[in-house]
């Protein structure tokens, strides 16, 4: 796989996502309450068979009744129907362009930019922790430890306009800080998803 990535189907975009939510501290409890709800076990999200259409149906509903996606709703208001999807990689120069999504706490934990490489920087220097900020400075710099102990992580997941527009994350925000906290001499594996419809997305989340 070179940078320009190679493309990847929005099932496995889901999967991968839930994948990355089952294992969050901050998420699971809610994603396991929807599988709960709807008799599922985690198989159907830690061992996914892409080639099965019904299983990339039931991942997609998922998504949706927890974080709204295909619903227009939560995390995915306003998100086009018509994003392609690749993996690609990342060195540390486009880590650094990225910019958060804006919701709490990002914003307050990247000093007002949304970028990931400022949230960074401030976590480095001990000035990004305050009483709304502590609990996620401790989670990316827990992070930050595993990354270094070689542990593994699900890919992050980027979109953009275009090629050559700005990306915002949607999934894995304490990943990356955690990646940029560490300092990348590795490029890493992440999914970009690319549309230029996503302007109203992007502006209720970035700009």
């Amino acid at each position: 796989m070179n940078a320009d990535g190679e493309n990847i189907s929005e099932a496995e975009m889901v999967s991968i996502f839930l994948k990355a939510e089952v294992g969050s501290s901050r998420f699971s409890p809610a994603l396991i309450n929807v599988l709960q709800l709807r008799n599922k076990g985690r198989k159907i999200i830690e061992l996914p068979d892409l080639k099965n259409a019904d299983e990339n149906r039931r991942r997609a509903e998922i998504l949706g009744a927890y974080r709204g996606y295909g619903q227009n709703n939560y995390l995915y208001v306003n998100f086009p129907n018509d994003v392609k999807w690749r993996r690609i990689l990342l060195d540390q120069g486009a880590l650094e362009r990225i910019r958060y999504a804006d919701c709490s706490p990002w914003r307050e934990l990247s000093g007002g930019t949304l970028l990931i490489a400022d949230a960074a920087k401030r976590i480095r220097d001990g000035i990004a922790e305050n009483q709304n900020t502590k609990d996620i400075v401790g989670l990316i710099r827990a992070t930050a430890d595993y990354l270094k102990n070689g542990g593994p992580v699900p890919e992050v997941i980027i979109v953009s306009q275009s090629e050559n527009a700005q990306r915002v994350a949607i999934e894995g925000h304490n990943r990356l800080s955690a990646y940029l906290v560490n300092g990348v001499t590795t490029p890493i594996s992440a999914i970009l998803g690319v549309s230029p419809n996503l302007t109203q997305w992007l502006a209720q989340r970035w700009q």
